[in-house]
């Protein structure tokens, strides 16, 4: 998971500087609608790196030798961080669908391409509100959860996760 955990970290980087760049270099331009949609996905990437670089640091300290029950709080954690940043990450998809709109474009638009844009953008707010509140390991066996999360990155932390989950159960039969 190490190697997929530095790729998306070192992009996201870049992608973060490349939005940043641009925002610094158009923001003279004064296109809110711009501005204010890239602000927005430039900060929500922010904070996905963060927890990338947070879930970088959870597997330098996971170890096969340690107790079982530490290895899988451990586990648990970058299960709830992996969720997390994919909700997140979802809260931006709104904002990609206004950025190139501008202020001069509000009294002269066409009506058709207004509520056209309006809709898309409504759409986009929805699905994004869904997805942030129905992103939750419970909905881990719902054929869309597993489309959005059948990655390279969640098939060793659920295997894992489910390795400790029956671990635990032999460990404490009821």
């Amino acid at each position: 998971m190490r190697p997929i955990k530095i790729f998306t970290l070192l992009v996201g980087v870049l992608w973060v500087l490349f939005l940043d760049v641009l925002l610094v270099n158009l923001y003279p331009a004064g296109n809110l609608f711009f501005l204010i949609s890239f602000g927005f996905i430039s900060l929500v990437n922010k904070i996905a790196i963060g927890i990338y670089a947070y879930q970088l640091i959870l597997l330098s300290v996971v170890s096969i030798n340690a107790p079982v029950i530490s290895t899988q709080k451990k586990i648990a954690g970058m299960v709830n961080s992996t969720l997390w940043v994919t909700r997140i990450l979802m809260l931006q998809l709104p904002f990609w669908t206004t950025f190139f709109l501008s202020s001069s474009w509000i009294g002269t638009g066409n009506p058709v391409f207004w509520v056209i844009q309006v809709l898309i953008t409504l759409g986009f707010a929805g699905l994004a509100v869904w997805l942030f509140i129905n992103i939750r390991y419970e909905n881990r066996e719902k054929r869309w959860f597993k489309f959005l999360f059948g990655s390279y990155e969640w098939t060793p932390i659920m295997k894992a996760q489910e390795m400790l989950g029956q671990i635990k159960e032999y460990d404490n039969p009821e």
